[in-house]
């Protein structure tokens, strides 16, 4: 199933574990909304005097 899924060419990287194109734009929007977090029965924004921080390190 595996080799399906990579002969259409879908994924951040191919089989040979190279990036496609695609993994660029993942990391720009990882590095632009990573620090928004998604947190159960809350607020999924939160207002705050403190400076954003990214959750992992890209």
């Amino acid at each position: 199933m595996c080799r399906f899924w990579a002969s259409l060419g879908t994924g951040l990287y191919d089989l040979d574990r190279k990036p496609r194109p695609v993994a660029d734009t993942y990391r720009m929007l990882l590095e632009e909304f990573g620090q928004i977090t998604i947190v159960p029965h809350g607020e999924m924004f939160e207002t705050t005097s403190m400076p954003a921080t990214l959750k992992i390190d890209v």
